[in-house]
Parts: C-alpha cells; structure tokens; sequence
C-alpha cells in the first residue's frame, strides 16, 4: 500500500508539472503572437515613430522579462518531467525550450540594451539622420532582434506542441 501511495503522489506530481510546463509554455507563445500584432498597431496607429518606439521598448522590456520568468517556470516543470524523456517528443520539447530561453535571454540582455543605447545616441529618427553609422547600426540589431524573435516564437510553439503529445 505504501508503493502504491507513493505512485499515486508521483502520478499527481507529474501532472502538476505538466500543466506548469504547458500554461508557461502557452502563456509565453501567447505573449509573442501578442507582441507582433501589438507592434503592427502601435506602430500603424502612432504618426510619431519615436514615440511608438518608446511605447513598443517599454512594452518589450516588460515582456522580455515574463518570457523568461516563464522559460525558468517551464524549465523547472521540465526537469520534473525527465524521466519521462525517452519519447522523441520530450526530447525535442527539451531541446528546443532551452533554445528558446537562451534566445530570450540574449534579446534582453544583450541586443536591448544595445539598441536602447543606440536610440538614446540617434536621438530622433527621421530622414535627416537616416545615413548615420549609428542609425544603420540600430536597423542591423532591430533586423536581428526581429528574426531571433520570431525563431524563438516558432520554438515556443514547437515545445508546447511537444508537450502535449
């Protein structure tokens, strides 16, 4: 009776760390989708574009930090869930959550802080200033910053998708 109480207690465990995994999971594929419609908005709807990107660097600086808040929630629920990993699809769900935590890591501590440095150096964006090394630069980090986003989007997605086969 003992075996059997402590199978039960695992049983409930597992699940608990599988719902923890997949409303991080969701939570976070649903804060990204909600980051790219919100740009098109702000970005459509703001005739300023400094302050659009003032109200959009304060909305990914937010954001930035829930996605990893998240990643670590997954990441320990994960970790619960390892001996369970023989599936190929554990194994991808893994895979690609410690990808999608290393790309979010490196958005906001690393490519953030340099565009927000930029910005600051730019001063106004417009046609005047379009040709300066600095402004060139923050267009190359914003490039990269979009693309990472947008593969750590899709590895968000495949990760949740892998957590609930």
């Amino acid at each position: 009776e003992v075996v059997l109480m402590e199978d039960e207690s695992l049983k409930y465990i597992l699940l608990i760390a599988r719902v923890i995994r997949g409303l991080s999971l969701g939570v976070w594929l649903g804060a990204a989708v909600m980051t790219f419609i919100t740009a098109h908005y702000v970005f459509g709807l703001e005739p300023d574009r400094n302050k659009a990107g003032d109200i959009m660097g304060a909305i990914l600086h937010t954001g930035g930090q829930l996605k990893i808040a998240l990643a670590l929630l997954a990441i320990m629920a994960q970790l619960k869930l390892r001996t369970q990993w023989p599936a190929f699809s554990e194994k991808l769900g893994a895979l690609t959550l410690i990808v999608s935590l290393i790309l979010a890591v490196t958005l906001v501590f690393y490519l953030e802080p340099k565009m927000v440095g930029l910005r600051a150096q730019i001063g106004t964006f417009n046609e005047a200033n379009k040709d300066l090394p600095e402004r060139v630069l923050f267009g190359k980090l914003h490039g990269t910053s979009m693309g990472l986003t947008l593969l750590e989007t899709i590895l968000v997605a495949i990760a949740l998708v892998c957590s609930l086969i």
